[in-house]
């Protein structure tokens, strides 16, 4: 029997796997696909991620270091930078890797290729059962994404509420256009592009990543059109091949532990609604999963024992991604307003950048943005 079993080889879950074996527990990780494996994403770490991730970013997986945003709407745009970096650009194919690598270096058992049909909490032990064996632990991580059904396991109204936002992306080389030095250190946001959401173009190392986001279920159903014609809007070709993925509401109270399950990442729902980072969360409800199940192994734990995984998540960051909900649902509604608001406002951005960055929070923005608000809604 397994101390913890790890369902799914991403940022949570092998960050969970890492802490638990460098912890000194027996831990074993199951991940369906084969690593490195494409994974259709921007590529944005922000900077906070380094004070969260205790195994070191090799500078050779950071292609390109961020400074600052270059805003458009419509025809009109601005630029903000930064005296301090606020984030680099990777490859998610190279980063997933490694981070599974850093597991498997710790000691944690790794098995790709294998795909969990199932995980049954009897209350005193775990069973996980995939398409090649069945393993016993006392705890497991279910770290399976946004799109996963074993997270049901844990919350059975996953599936009434769990209705995913989605991200289209589509990787240009940076030859096929003349834009390879327009942005340089920063990253271009377009608001408009698309409801509840942007566009964005991140200048990584020999390409470009250009994509959509929507961060609000339900209300765009033709993506490729839209993106297609961002990239012409954009310089790019229109006929780049676009790869997509779910995007889970973010800031949604939801269950997130039974007695000997834990959801870890995308797979509870750790994803700011506002600008639809996921991988810190990731990081950091991996690593906090892994601390949790090693106190109450090793009869440290609080009083709640796994239920303070609750506790924790909820004080660092569930809070604020509910703030950053309400944030988003002020502001992509108007979006020729929002862009006004930021570009004319000075600080705007380094009080999103601090509360982003997690220096201030989503509170003292809020603060900020809900005069702005109700003014552009009674100009309506």
């Amino acid at each position: 029997m397994y101390d913890v079993i790890v369902i799914g080889g991403g940022p949570s879950g092998s960050t969970a796997a890492r802490v638990s074996a460098r912890n000194g527990l027996s831990t074993l990780l199951v991940e369906k696909e084969r690593f490195p494996r494409y994974k259709p994403c921007g590529g944005g770490l922000p900077e906070r991620i380094f004070d969260i991730c205790d195994c070191p970013i090799p500078p050779s997986l950071c292609e390109k270091d961020i400074y600052g945003v270059h805003l458009e709407w419509g025809k009109e745009s601005f630029e903000r930078r930064c005296d301090r970096r606020i984030g680099v650009l990777i490859s998610r194919a190279d980063f997933d890797d490694y981070l599974l690598q850093q597991a498997e270096a710790a000691g944690a058992g790794v098995h790709c290729e294998e795909r969990v049909a199932d995980v049954v909490d009897d209350g005193r032990s775990v069973t996980v059962r995939t398409n090649k064996s069945t393993y016993r632990g006392r705890f497991a991580v279910i770290a399976e994404g946004s799109q996963g059904v074993l997270k049901r396991r844990v919350d059975d109204g996953a599936r009434s509420r769990d209705i995913n936002g989605l991200c289209l992306v589509a990787e240009v080389d940076a030859s096929c256009s003349g834009m390879a030095d327009r942005f340089r250190d920063l990253v271009a946001i377009t608001l408009g592009v698309v409801p509840h959401g942007y566009g964005w173009v991140f200048p990584h190392k020999g390409f470009f990543s250009v994509g959509i986001g929507v961060f609000r279920p339900g209300i765009l159903r033709e993506p490729k059109p839209i993106l297609r014609r961002y990239l012409e809007h954009s310089g790019f070709p229109g006929n780049a091949r676009m790869r997509g993925h779910a995007i889970p509401q973010g800031g949604l109270r939801r269950r997130i532990v039974s007695s000997r399950l834990l959801l870890a990442g995308d797979a509870a729902g750790f994803v700011d609604p506002l600008t639809g980072e996921g991988i810190y969360y990731a990081v950091y409800s991996g690593r906090t999963a892994a601390d949790v199940i090693t106190s109450v192994l090793d009869g440290n734990g609080e009083k709640d024992g796994i239920a303070s995984y609750v506790t924790l998540t909820r004080r660092r960051f569930t809070r604020k991604l509910w703030c950053s909900r309400i944030a988003a649902n002020l502001l992509y509604p108007v979006p020729e307003r929002s862009f006004r608001f930021a570009a004319s406002r000075n600080g705007f951005f380094d009080m999103m950048l601090a509360a982003h960055s997690m220096k201030s929070n989503y509170g003292s923005f809020l603060k900020k943005l809900f005069p702005f608000y109700f003014r552009s809604f009674f100009a309506q």
